[in-house]
């Protein structure tokens, strides 16, 4: 979990500084919408790909001769687990927990004060908008068909029609599923402040998209913001007419970008390359793991002769491996030594270890086996 954290986190960092160097001033808004959802979607996905079959790399592996099997091993592997850390995971999993039942709560409650505002305002139907006018002091937001307003006679017509065209061009594109996205990914991950900044980024988009559709008369929208502006926002759950920066939208409703600064565009593909080398499940970033390794070869008892039992106990002990079994409280402990043609593994089962000398260790069943290459 924790490479997942580190992965999707160096993702969404370098896409964020390229966007916000290279994008984030022009006027693309499709493109940088598009850009922002994908490697948003890219650093939450690609870390659990796995373009290469890791197990088959492991079978080539395993039947080459037995040095460069020896060689192609992990060198130690040390999972000596205590009681203690088994605590705090669970701690950090009951804190992990709580958070995004804080953060789903923060949400219902956005909801349910829509409903009640729904439910309490005064509605009427026009060009297939709901209008909800609440009689609250609040700017005009929209939820998918539901436009809500304080109060319809508040605005002249010219108004109004800035407000319904701004809020549909919202359906039209939409900028709701965008939302939903981003509101199920701050409960998933609440705790990551890089989630938060991508959804102030892509808020900011849509109403960068909805502006240009509305802004006929790019002064008296721009007014017409700022007079928006120190009205109550909308929840979170909803697109708000006045959502700030104000400054950034009014800016942005006469900006057009040249055709040279297209070029600014191919940042993407390099991007997308580093990220699937570097930030993916391949074979070249993935060690064995114990699992794949029992799972290709074949472990059977084996006979061994007295000579063969002295000669094995003539050879250094190579490798050491600690396992967690089923069973609680309870280690797997293996030690591989070359001895001819085979790679004899000598295991035991015992209690909690306190530490990796072997010297220290109770053997309670002892048992001597070979993998046969």
């Amino acid at each position: 979990m924790l490479q997942y954290l580190l992965n999707a986190t160096a993702i969404w960092i370098m896409s964020l500084v390229l966007f916000d160097v290279f994008l984030r001033r022009e006027s693309y808004h499709r493109y940088n919408r598009a850009y922002l959802l994908f490697t948003f979607l890219l650093g939450a996905l690609l870390p659990l790909w796995q373009w290469q079959d890791v197990g088959n790399t492991y079978r080539e592996v395993l039947e080459l001769p037995l040095e460069r099997v020896i060689t192609a091993k992990q060198t130690i592997v040390t999972a000596s687990t205590s009681a203690t850390s088994v605590n705090w995971e669970q701690w950090l999993v009951g804190i992990y927990v709580t958070g995004a039942i804080v953060a789903l709560c923060m949400l219902t409650i956005d909801v349910l004060k829509m409903a009640a505002l729904y439910r309490s305002g005064k509605q009427s139907q026009h060009g297939g908008w709901t209008i909800v006018e609440t009689g609250k002091d609040h700017a005009p937001f929209s939820f998918m068909h539901t436009l809500f307003v304080c109060s319809k006679e508040q605005y002249s017509i010219d108004e109004w029609d800035m407000i319904c065209a701004h809020e549909q061009r919202h359906t039209t594109l939409l900028h709701f599923a965008d939302l939903l996205l981003m509101q199920l990914a701050r409960i998933a991950f609440w705790f990551h402040p890089l989630v938060y900044i991508y959804n102030r980024r892509l808020l900011l988009v849509h109403e960068y998209q909805a502006d240009h559709a509305s802004a006929q008369q790019p002064q008296v929208y721009g007014r017409f913001l700022v007079e928006q502006a120190v009205l109550q926002a909308a929840p979170s759950i909803a697109h708000s007419f006045n959502r700030s920066p104000i400054k950034n939208r009014i800016v942005m409703l006469t900006r057009r970008s040249s055709a040279a600064s297209k070029i600014k565009m191919l940042v993407f593909i390099p991007l997308a390359l580093v990220c699937v080398v570097c930030f993916s499940r391949n074979a070249f970033s993935q060690k064995p793991s114990r699992t794949k390794l029992s799972g290709v070869v074949s472990i059977k008892e084996n006979s061994l002769s007295q000579d063969q039992k002295q000669d094995i106990s003539h050879h250094k002990f190579h490798d050491v491996e600690v396992f967690k079994t089923a069973k609680q409280n309870e280690y797997e402990v293996c030690y591989y030594a070359n001895a001819g043609k085979s790679l004899f593994r000598y295991r035991a089962f015992l209690g909690t270890p306190t530490n990796m000398d072997r010297a220290e260790y109770k053997w309670m069943n002892d048992t001597l086996a070979t993998i046969r290459l």
